[in-house]
């Protein structure tokens, strides 16, 4: 079997685990990182002595690469006996991510940094897509702090099977929260209904100060080997370029995410509901 060369763009908050993950994926060989700061890339290549690029196309041109990570910041990714009737969805991040975690929240929104991986989620939930969208939002505490986005967007989804979803995502979950972040699904069906709630995952941790439930199965140090359910995603994905099998989600699930995330955007600009269009 082929050892693949890969490259990661993008090494910062997510990206590193690209990079971690592919130093330790037997099927991988990893041959250069790209980031715009050179502080990072400077950083890289010490700790995990891979050539490093600060420009895409140089390290294009110079490097034999058979697949790519891209994990740059979201805004700069692209110069029936259950029938479904109601659903609810939220992720939320704590205040600090848009504040402190990085500087390009005003280039972002929580729908694009969040609301994807809940509208791809919904679309696999429903095994369809969305026709409509309608949204509400509010900016008030991030624009206070110097960042022009939404704190929050409230965006209701219109299914093609009839099943309408209501989806929340905020940036501005307190400081005290327990966790970075908040997830929570609610699916109301004709004869069942399901609640998901990921916000603790099992494990509580307290002091004098604050109760913590961190997340213990996204991304774990298995002496010094990265796993969880954070980096299996990027493993299949080296498995399936090998193999020659479908990914399980593909470029069009970004795409179908992405129309979605601009229709609510486009909704919140012009006050009414936004039909997706598709070509």
């Amino acid at each position: 079997m082929k050892v693949m060369n890969v490259a990661v763009v993008g090494a910062g908050i997510y990206g590193i685990n690209h990079v971690n993950a592919y130093t330790w994926n037997p099927n991988t060989n990893l041959v250069a990182v790209c980031d715009l700061n050179k502080e990072i890339t400077d950083r890289i290549a010490k700790e995990y002595n891979v050539k490093t690029y600060n420009d895409v196309n140089e390290m294009l041109d110079n490097e034999e690469i058979d697949a790519v990570s891209i994990a740059t910041p979201d805004a700069f990714h692209m110069d029936p006996a259950l029938a479904p009737i109601r659903g609810y969805m939220c992720m939320d991040d704590i205040i600090d991510v848009p504040t402190e975690w990085f500087n390009w929240a005003d280039k972002s929104s929580p729908v694009h940094f969040l609301g994807t991986h809940c509208y791809d989620q919904i679309r696999w939930y429903m095994g369809c897509e969305v026709e409509e969208v309608y949204a509400v939002g509010t900016k008030k505490v991030l624009k206070g702090r110097g960042a022009d986005t939404y704190d929050t967007i409230q965006a209701t989804l219109k299914m093609e099977n009839g099943c309408y979803w209501t989806v929340e995502n905020s940036w501005i979950l307190p400081k005290g929260f327990a966790k970075n972040n908040d997830g929570r699904t609610q699916i109301l069906c004709e004869n069942a209904m399901f609640r998901i709630d990921s916000q603790n995952r099992g494990v509580e941790l307290y002091n004098n100060s604050k109760l913590r439930t961190p997340n213990s199965y996204f991304i774990l140090n298995n002496c010094g080997r990265p796993s969880g359910f954070g980096i299996e995603p990027i493993n299949d994905f080296i498995y399936c370029l090998q193999n020659d099998i479908p990914f399980v989600a593909d470029g069009n699930d970004g795409l179908q995410a992405e129309l979605i995330a601009e229709a609510v955007h486009e909704s919140l600009e012009k006050g009414v509901a936004v039909k997706i269009k598709r070509d």
